[in-house]
């Protein structure tokens, strides 16, 4: 049981800022696997705290995230179909030209 504790106090993850620019360009290097836990958790906690506390505001902010990622889709969409057009209206031409090769 103790080594399981100690590997687990010894897991970490490694900058990645460090492995593509080396040791100059991140001082710190690496961070304790329990350490990023702990503030993972911390930071749930929080945010679960916020939303049980103000969940009229949560709930605003999350339908105005859904009708803005739904107008910005719509908007690609829209996009999609006016390239596509030109496309369209040609399709009757290729269509009677295929027709006389037959």
């Amino acid at each position: 049981m103790a080594k399981i504790n100690l590997r687990a106090r010894q897991d970490h993850f490694v900058c990645s800022i460090l492995r593509k620019k080396g040791e100059e360009a991140c001082p710190t290097h690496f961070i304790c696997a329990v350490v990023l836990e702990e503030m993972v958790l911390r930071h749930l906690q929080y945010v679960t705290s916020f939303v049980t506390a103000h969940e009229d505001i949560f709930r605003d902010k999350i339908n105005a995230k859904h009708t803005a990622d739904r107008k910005k889709q719509t908007a690609l969409q829209y996009k999609q179909i006016a390239q596509a057009e030109p496309r369209i209206l040609n399709y009757p031409s290729y269509l009677s030209g295929c027709m006389r090769i037959m």
